[in-house]
């Protein structure tokens, strides 16, 4: 065990293995960062091009693999990467059109705000390479990586890479992500898309590329 850097009272820790950092969100509303080999090294992410209102503060982070989002307690959602090494892979998870899948990877532990959101954001989740954004009126967004179909479109060539908030869904009361897969629920029922070619979904079947299948319902 390592001692960290000197920190305010913490409300959430992140684990991002592949990019190496660890993510905490502060009471604050601060989020900060650090690598496991420098703990006593901790940088507090910043907000660019975009500040918060009065009373405004970060509530809530999700990290996938190489990104992480962040949500505020009036609904703002903010995105960026956290670190442009090697490893990092561009899929248009962050939700920004100035910063889509085919640019270079921006500048890490910067987050720009995702303006191209309907209604106000209450919930986000992220898998490796995806985002998922689910506003007040129960209308679920994503963007990212459409590989397995985690995001619910269909498979076609522009479908791949998704750099900018899509529709996915209405009517959804909560969702979730992981790895490649998205699981919400919706009227009751819980529904999930991706890749389940080991039986994550534990419905029997093995498909590399699910667009939604049912998981349970409660009627």
């Amino acid at each position: 065990h390592q001692k960290v850097g000197k920190l305010p009272s913490i409300t959430k820790v992140l684990i991002s293995q592949k990019s190496n950092h660890a993510i905490a969100l502060g009471s604050n509303g601060k989020i900060y960062s650090w690598e496991p080999e420098t703990p006593q090294q901790v940088k507090e992410v910043e907000l660019v091009d975009s500040k918060l209102g009065w009373f405004e503060k970060i509530v809530d982070v999700q990290c996938g693999i190489d990104h992480l989002v962040a949500l505020t307690n009036q609904g703002k959602v903010f995105s960026g990467f956290l670190s442009n090494n090697a490893s990092a892979q561009h899929h248009g998870q962050l939700g920004i059109a100035a910063l889509p899948h085919f640019e270079p990877i921006p500048e890490p532990l910067k987050l720009h705000q995702i303006k191209l959101l309907e209604g106000e954001i209450k919930q986000i989740a992220c898998g490796n390479y995806h985002t998922l954004f689910l506003n007040n009126n129960q209308e679920l967004y994503g963007c990212g990586s459409n590989q397995f179909g985690q995001l619910m479109l269909p498979f076609t060539w522009k479908n791949t890479k998704v750099s900018v908030p899509t529709k996915l869904q209405s009517q959804c009361t909560s969702v979730a992500a992981g790895s490649s897969i998205s699981v919400f629920n919706q009227q009751g029922s819980w529904m999930a898309s991706g890749n389940g070619e080991f039986g994550q979904f534990g419905t029997g079947a093995f498909s590399q590329c699910q667009v939604s299948c049912l998981l349970y319902t409660s009627d």
